[in-house]
């Protein structure tokens, strides 16, 4: 009987993921926001007009659940959950206007074991694209606990 090769010992600095897409539609930005970001930019069309951006637009935090939702979709290790321990160096590039497709593209850039044993962690630059423009709207860097056995 082989025994499988732990993920973790398979996961290499450099190795790049991509997720499928998920599309933005108009009264999915305004339900989201009225829920958890209720600001006129997000949730009113016209009040949006006079706001910061001069439109209605998409929550970033609507554009980051979207990113962890494709990224969990998308499985990078296999049968183990992203579990995470850390999100860092967030960032919005630009905003994200209703029915916008986004995608999003993660980059391995360290990992160490743990000094717990069966433990590893992976840092990941993890970038959400719009996918009409081929433009980054969000970065973040994300560090996620893996089992090494």
């Amino acid at each position: 009987m082989t025994i499988p090769t732990p993920i973790f010992d398979t996961i290499e600095v450099g190795h790049q993921y991509e997720t499928g897409t998920a599309t933005m539609p108009l009264n999915d930005v305004i339900d989201f926001a009225n829920k958890y970001d209720p600001q006129p930019m997000h949730t009113d069309e016209k009040l949006a007009v006079d706001g910061p951006f001069g439109k209605l637009v998409a929550s970033g935090w609507q554009t980051l659940c979207l990113t962890m939702r494709l990224m969990a979709e998308r499985k990078p290790f296999g049968k183990h959950q992203l579990v995470g321990v850390g999100v860092d160096h967030i960032r919005f590039e630009r905003p994200v206007e209703p029915e916008t497709t986004i995608v999003v593209r993660a980059q391995v850039t360290a990992k160490r074991k743990s000094r717990k044993p069966g433990r590893g962690f992976v840092t990941m630059k993890v970038q959400t694209f719009d996918a009409g423009r081929n433009d980054v709207v969000a970065t973040q860097t994300w560090s996620v606990m893996i089992p090494t056995d």
